[in-house]
């Protein structure tokens, strides 16, 4: 149904489209004027041509356009249905293995996705990931340590404030007999305030507008505590893909 409804709309607004690309060619008066002067007859048709090319690029322009605009939605529209067939998969997985293991349960999980989101945009702020050292892995400090050097060189700092949280929900659990290769993904989504300041001024968001956010984190257990991995901005459909759920039981 959705399919045809798809092909529906493509049909009109192909025939659309052809219609608009027709508006600007003029009535037929090119031809009945060719009995006057030749001088007339050619600027008749001059204009007449003219017009006819203008519309028919508009049409090509609104065609692209309309392409454009359902290739989005159908992008957006399969990267959510991915979401959320993996989040229905982790949820079947994570009542499973808190079953046997107290790490995974799934309010737990949830809260301390937020406030390791909250202490990183923090930490973040200020420039300095001190605070939350013991939260992350070697990997991820290494990363991000690198790219706050590089700002503070600059004398830049990246200010995130008036944080949101909307959405926090488990895409992905790998929960093995091997505790070690345990790990998990959250997708975590919201609004806030992201601007970026060199000394007194701002140069990045003068305005201070609220953006909405879409993030994903990926933890990896460490015996019995979960360290943050991996962040993932603004992810796209491979992004979600790579959330894998598995369960081994013990």
């Amino acid at each position: 149904m959705k399919r045809s409804r798809i092909i529906l709309l493509l049909i009109f607004l192909c025939h659309a489209s052809l219609l608009f690309s027709r508006a600007g060619g003029g009535g037929g008066d090119g031809s009945s004027s060719s009995s006057s002067s030749g001088y007339n007859s050619n600027r008749y048709y001059n204009d007449y041509h003219n017009s006819y090319n203008d519309g028919s690029l508009s049409g090509i322009i609104f065609i692209l356009f309309v392409f454009g605009a359902i290739a989005l939605l159908i992008y957006f529209s399969y990267r959510n249905s991915i979401k959320t067939r993996k989040r229905k998969e982790s949820s079947v997985i994570l009542e499973a293995a808190s079953l046997q293991d107290a790490m995974w349960n799934e309010a737990k999980l949830t809260e301390l996705c937020r406030k390791i989101f909250m202490d990183m945009q923090y930490a973040w702020s200020i420039g300095s990931l001190r605070s939350v050292t013991d939260k992350i892995t070697e990997k991820l400090y290494n990363d991000y340590t690198i790219a706050l050097n590089d700002m503070n060189s600059r004398g830049e700092k990246n200010i995130i404030r008036n944080i949101s949280i909307d959405t926090i929900e488990i895409i992905g659990a790998e929960d093995y007999i091997s505790n070690d290769k345990d790990s998990f993904y959250a997708y975590i989504a919201g609004s806030l305030l992201d601007y970026t300041t060199r000394g007194d001024d701002i140069i990045k968001n003068q305005e201070k507008t609220r953006e909405n956010f879409k993030d994903i984190y990926h933890f990896v257990r460490h015996e019995n505590t979960w360290k943050l991995d991996l962040i993932i901005n603004e992810p796209g459909i491979f992004d979600f893909q790579r959330a894998r759920n598995t369960f081994e039981k013990k």
